[in-house]
């Protein structure tokens, strides 16, 4: 008699990846330079800074977005328009694919913003303290460089964020052009 072979195993099942499926290239069109974006979605497997294939996972970025009109309020008063955008804020995840020369990128840029904005606040304090005008015009300098640095570890950017796409910008071209445009 032939012995019985037991039922295969299902498949194995991980709660926290993404379900196959999700996150499709219907997720992800271009239009004018612009990447939109559903809320959720996974980028194709490609850094979005350069075009190249990436096998690592990808990264979760988070954008928020408010109305550019609302920084008038900063003309009235500073912490009355931080309480304003908080509250109307629109904000989005996307799931994005960088190279791992590109993360290096950023990281640099972070570090580089934090070293120099902290950095000038302390010199600016120092050169308070010691009474040089010279020092506390460094620190001034080196702090809003540290705020440049900070921009520049932007990889994507919003343009604009509604309660089920987003509208970003900073892809690279070859990128862009690898995704469907947008059929009106």
């Amino acid at each position: 008699m032939p012995e019985e072979q037991p039922p295969p195993l299902p498949p194995v099942v991980i709660p926290y990846a993404t379900p196959a499926g999700v996150g499709t290239s219907s997720d992800v069109w271009r239009e004018d330079g612009v990447l939109i974006v559903r809320k959720g979605a996974t980028l194709p497997a490609r850094c979005v800074k350069c075009n190249t294939p990436v096998t690592d996972d990808p990264v979760k970025r988070t954008f928020s977005w408010h109305h550019p009109a609302i920084l008038l309020i900063i003309l009235f008063n500073l912490l009355f328009y931080v309480i304003v955008a908080l509250v109307v804020r629109k904000t989005g995840a996307v799931y994005v694919f960088v190279c791992p020369k590109h993360r290096r990128v950023r990281a640099t840029a972070i570090a580089l913003g934090l070293v120099l904005g902290l950095g000038g606040v302390i010199t600016i304090i120092a050169g308070a303290a010691n009474q040089s005008i010279w020092m506390a015009i460094g620190g001034v300098v080196a702090f809003f460089a540290g705020i440049i640095a900070a921009f520049l570890s932007r990889q994507l950017y919003p343009k604009k964020i509604d309660d089920h796409f987003l509208w970003l910008k900073g892809a690279c071209s070859a990128f862009m052009q690898e995704l469907n445009p947008v059929q009106r």
